[in-house]
């Protein structure tokens, strides 16, 4: 089940309460706890409703239907079943609804074409949809707009009950048996420029899996309208302000601190503009795949650096772990060697050593900022000899 989310079974193909009920009245939930609290309790969707849902999304034979917390699996189990869909996908936070879920769907006589994956809704991959059911509340549907904007013009989109807000009003609603039934067909979208390269924005990477940049605010210059074609996470190194403006038209003013965590979901479109002098400054990690390597840790020897004192776990998805860390030197400070693949940025001044597994090691001054990557398993050992500055490590799953 999605935090936060009112658990539901929206964008399920009932054909017949009478055939499904049997089905889901003899499933029950297995025993067991969720890996991350959940925050709500669980309430689906009527059948009534859900059977109204899908014929409002129009699903038929070729579509590809995900159901988004999708708690015993009805909708998708009924997106095949009753509606002829090819695939369904259901996500949802709860491992305990996934094994019923997919318990449902061998009882149905459909497993062979439906999936369960309990995953985080917000770092899913679900563009493979040409359907999409939700029954989120209204601020969760507004953290997950951005990455529903970006599917494939044409995808169409039902939820139970919530809208998306004034930035994105639903193309239809319906009343069906006391609950709201909103649609929406992804629109073409207008061509928009990428968020790099631009003016302000340093290339301090590229790499097959990530891009990483060096980005200033200047007061005074906005950026074009753009499209992010990348999920992007990162953090700012000077703090200040910039204005953000959405297509629709609404700014707001955002003032950030050294340290902040940011996160961007591909589809995010925005102008962005300084407003402060001195400037914010970041340094901004675009993350050219949707999935994790798949790769094991390397084995680099010893006990794992993270966690240890000083340190503060701030991101942790299918793809990124992230620690904020002030550094210290000498015997008690961490000597880093790289299990994933690893981007340093400093947020403070010292002087690091880098030492190789074979060769002279090397020292420089790092000043906030700086950016050292580090390749998974390259055996490489870096450890501060003087100072202590913070840091921020971004290792890459």
């Amino acid at each position: 089940m999605q935090n936060l989310c009112v658990k539901r079974f929206s964008l399920a193909l009932v054909v017949a309460v009478a055939v499904l009920s049997p089905v889901f009245a003899k499933s029950q939930a297995p025993a067991g706890t969720a890996k991350k609290p959940l925050d709500v309790i669980y309430v689906p969707t009527p059948l009534e409703v859900v059977s109204e849902m899908l014929k409002v999304a129009g699903v038929k034979p070729g579509d590809v239907v995900y159901d988004l917390g999708s708690g015993d699996g009805r909708i998708v189990i009924s997106a095949v079943k009753d509606f002829g869909a090819t695939r369904g996908v259901g996500i949802d936070l709860d491992p305990a609804r996934t094994a019923e879920a997919t318990a449902n769907a061998k009882a149905a006589g459909v497993a062979d074409r439906v999936t369960f994956l309990t995953q985080d809704l917000f770092a899913s991959d679900f563009n493979a949809a040409s359907v999409v059911a939700v029954y989120l509340l209204p601020q969760l549907l507004q953290r997950l707009m951005p990455k529903l904007r970006a599917l494939t013009p044409g995808t169409r989109i039902v939820s139970h009950n919530y809208d998306m807000g004034a930035g994105w009003p639903p193309d239809r609603t319906i009343f069906e048996s006391d609950s709201l039934i909103h649609f929406w067909r992804v629109p073409q979208q207008v061509a928009l420029p990428p968020p790099f390269p631009r003016a302000n924005a340093t290339k301090l990477l590229d790499t097959d899996r990530i891009t990483v940049w060096d980005i200033v605010w200047p007061r005074g210059q906005p950026t074009a309208m753009h499209r992010h074609v990348y999920d992007q996470v990162g953090t700012y190194y000077a703090s200040g302000g910039r204005l953000i403006t959405t297509p629709d038209g609404r700014a707001r003013a955002i003032v950030t601190e050294v340290g902040s965590l940011s996160t961007t979901r591909k589809g995010t479109t925005h102008i962005e503009e300084g407003n402060t002098d001195p400037p914010l400054r970041a340094v901004f990690i675009e993350l050219k795949r949707e999935t994790p390597s798949g790769l094991p840790d390397a084995d680099v020897g010893g006990s794992a650096p993270f966690p240890r004192d000083g340190a503060k776990q701030v991101l942790d998805d299918n793809r990124v772990t992230a620690w904020d860390y002030t550094w210290g030197s000498g015997s008690k400070g961490l000597r880093y060697r790289p299990a994933r693949e690893t981007v340093i940025v400093w947020l403070g001044a010292g002087k690091v050593r880098v030492t190789p597994p074979r060769g002279a090691a090397t020292e420089r001054d790092v000043n906030a900022g700086a950016m050292l990557h580090l390749t998974a398993g390259s055996n490489e050992t870096v450890e501060i000899v003087s100072g202590s500055p913070r840091a921020i490590l971004f290792q890459l799953k």
